[in-house]
């Protein structure tokens, strides 16, 4: 039996596992360090290699590389997303032992976000192919700057995502191995209020306050959130004023967008571009600019097959299934909308991601990596 052979093979090389993994929780990989970036994905290149993959290494000159290693089969392809580069806080890095296992958790800089997820997408990928089980033709892609938006390879990113019948994101899973089945959308509003300066003591009548119209608009705009309607609005930044003593010029402020459909961005977008371009009174003057990051990730046609072959091969493993409608981004959110089917969350769990309390759950290391290798498996066809 394919599922009983590959979680033989994981159980037998956890600790090789966790030896990988506190290699690479020992790399500094910010994604503004180029060089832990690199290591890191240097040493995945390798072992992808090993099991019959071709490298195409996407270099950058300040951000780390990114990777897309592929292996050609017969019949259905399938992408899996990665990324190499972390997000957490300098300090960590001064602080040995840097990875650290206490029980059931380990903890450590990037230890499951996402250097477990790495880790667990290697071996789910080696256990299948140990067990002499059928693999559809795959692409992993390893980007190297995800958590600063994958920008330097989005149209590399798209072009895996058409070729791909199916794609399955490493992200980790939520509690109780729950798989992501829906992102949210994300866009930012950038505003920028322009009034006249003028002293607060000598003549204060003659200047427009930028802080204050600012002030106006704000709560107007926040109150187009509506988590009942799954639409979030954010007013998140806010900054304004020269000195304390003269009539603030310049405002800006930033809002964060979450939507769960384009429909939803449309009106997010046209009520906050109605409420800035009303007429004032005031003389201040309003300019802005709406950025949509990612589109949101949501079923797609061929959605069903794979969400089947994820369920099929929990239960196989004992995995109840579970999922959750997630408020982050991924690459995941890019796939989907080129009309890939998609599902997140195929890593192992853990919390506090991003923070100096950010832990893994080492006990879900194998089932989840055994549920990815069926879920790929079953894709074969």
């Amino acid at each position: 039996m394919i599922a009983q052979r590959v979680r033989e093979y994981l159980n037998e090389h956890l600790d090789e596992m966790l030896a990988l993994l506190k290699r690479f929780v020992e790399v500094d990989n910010r994604s503004t360090n180029k060089a832990g970036v690199d290591e890191i994905g240097t040493i995945l290149e390798q072992e992808y290699e090993a099991l019959g993959f071709v490298s195409e290494r996407l270099r950058q000159g300040i951000r780390g590389d990114s990777l897309i290693l592929r292996r050609h089969a017969p019949g259905k392809r399938v992408l899996l997303i990665c990324h190499i580069d972390s997000v957490f806080p300098a300090a960590m890095l001064d602080a040995p032992p840097l990875f650290r296992t206490e029980g059931n958790l380990a903890y450590g800089p990037g230890v499951v976000d996402m250097k477990a997820c790495l880790v667990g997408c290697l071996y789910a990928v080696k256990a299948l192919l140990a067990a002499g089980a059928p693999a559809p033709a795959l692409s992993v892609l390893l980007a190297g700057d995800e958590e600063l938006g994958s920008v330097s390879i989005t149209d590399e990113i798209v072009a895996e995502g058409k070729w791909a019948d199916y794609c399955l994101v490493t992200e980790g899973a939520r509690p109780g191995m729950a798989v992501v089945v829906e992102r949210k959308g994300l866009a930012n509003v950038n505003i920028e209020c322009t009034g006249r300066g003028a002293h607060a003591g000598n003549e204060p009548e003659k200047g427009i306050n930028a802080l204050m119209a600012m002030c106006d608009v704000l709560p107007r705009i926040a109150s187009l959130n509506n988590p009942d309607a799954d639409r979030y609005c954010l007013v998140s930044q806010m900054n304004a004023g020269e000195a304390p003593n003269v009539v603030p010029k310049l405002a800006e402020a930033y809002i964060d967008l979450r939507f769960s459909s384009m429909e939803t961005f449309t009106f997010l977008k046209e009520n906050v571009e109605s409420i800035l371009s009303e007429p004032r009174t005031d003389g201040a003057t309003f300019t802005w600019t709406v950025n949509l990051i990612k589109p949101p990730m949501v079923p797609v046609p061929g959605f069903d097959e794979l969400l089947t072959a994820v369920i099929e091969s929990g239960n196989e493993l004992g995995i109840p299934y579970r999922f959750v409608k997630a408020g982050g981004i991924t690459d995941g959110n890019t796939v989907a909308s080129v009309g890939t089917p998609t599902i997140d969350g195929m890593g192992p769990v853990g919390g506090m991601m991003c923070s100096e309390f950010e832990y893994l759950e080492t006990d879900t290391m194998v089932p989840c990596a055994a549920r990815l290798a069926l879920s790929i498996n079953k894709l074969a066809g």
